[in-house]
Parts: structure tokens; C-alpha cells; sequence
């Protein structure tokens, strides 16, 4: 979708709230499950499910859990479907929550097989740690993030990046379990 404001903001996108938090079985390892970058050919759908305790809770639409994964209720997955541009590449991979009550329901992983060079490298602008390599502080250049809407930023991990239709979309239909935070943008 080309021309969008060329004042446009964009906003990370992560769980939050007070709502149920399943597990994966011990057995899934967070580390390497899905790679920074590459289409997912071969995907055995997760199994996922709310424990009793501390963790338990209603699912949201935009769930934590105890994996480094963007697990997204269909009704956000549609959404997000729906406004995303022609340019954001994006890949839905099949996941299953039981909550408490032993309903089970299909959510999907959110993976982004080709991260877009979006970042503003000027000095000064995104900012990693000198030692580490960790990015501390993105800052999305306008130029380059002009026909996306829906991405990710390597390092940033469960947070996904929206662009600011999307984010008052999701606001207006309600979605569950977000917290927006303004990204730097210049």
C-alpha cells in the first residue's frame, strides 16, 4: 500500500495484561524452535495449555507464554491478515491452548520469514550495546519502513511492529492482551 503519511508512527506490540500464560511440554525447546528468519517448511503444530496457579487466567488474543513465540487468537490473526501490506511477509503456523476448563482452541504463531531492513542506522538513531551487540534502542526510518505496516525487528523478540492504522485497529475491535509502546520513527 504505497503513500502512507510520510509522518506515520509505529508502535511495538507485545503480550500484556492479566490473563492465563500456558506452557509448552517440557520437551520444546524456545531456543532455535523458530529461526530469526526463513520460511518454515516443516511444522509440527504446538501444543500449549494453561496451568492451574500463579499463571492461570482467560487467553487473550495476543498471548504469553513460556516460549520466545508471537501466539496470536485467530480474531487477531484475521485482523492482522486483513490490514497488513502487499511488502510484509508474514507466515501463520498452526498452535493449540487448553485452558483450564480443557477447551481447546487453534491460535497461531506469528513468523516473519524475511525481516525487513527498516531500521535508521544514522548515528545517534537505533542504538546497540557497544559489547554485547544487543539492540537497546531501534528507531524505524520512515524511508525505509514506507510500505510496511506489519513487521518484526530482529532482537526484539516477542514484540511485533505495527504501523499506526494498525495499531488503532486493534484498539477499536478490542483485541486482548496488547500493550502498545511508540517506536522512535524519523
Amino acid at each position: 500500500m504505497a503513500g502512507m503519511n510520510a509522518a506515520a508512527r509505529f508502535y511495538s506490540v507485545f503480550p500484556a495484561g492479566d490473563f492465563g500464560v500456558p506452557f509448552a511440554p517440557p520437551d520444546v525447546d524456545s531456543v532455535g524452535l523458530i529461526p530469526d528468519r526463513g520460511e518454515m517448511t516443516s511444522w509440527t503444530p504446538l501444543e500449549l495449555a494453561v496451568k492451574p496457579g500463579e499463571w492461570e487466567g482467560p487467553l487473550a488474543d495476543y498471548v504469553n507464554s513460556n516460549l520466545t513465540i508471537r501466539l496470536c487468537s485467530r480474531r487477531l490473526k484475521d485482523l492482522l491478515d486483513g490490514l497488513r501490506s502487499e511488502d510484509d511477509n508474514v507466515q501463520w503456523l498452526p498452535a493449540y491452548v487448553t485452558d483450564l476448563g480443557g477447551n481447546r482452541e487453534e491460535y497461531f504463531v506469528l513468523h516473519f520469514p524475511a525481516p525487513p531492513d527498516v531500521l535508521n542506522l544514522e548515528p545517534g538513531e537505533t542504538i546497540y550495546d557497544d559489547e554485547s551487540g544487543v539492540l537497546i534502542r531501534p528507531c524505524v526510518s520512515r524511508r525505509k519502513a514506507t510500505n510496511r505496516r506489519l513487521f518484526n525487528i530482529p532482537g526484539l523478540y516477542t514484540a511485533t511492529i505495527v504501523h499506526e492504522t494498525i495499531k488503532q485497529a486493534l484498539e477499536a475491535a478490542g483485541i486482548q492482551g496488547i500493550e502498545c509502546s511508540p517506536i522512535r520513527t524519523r
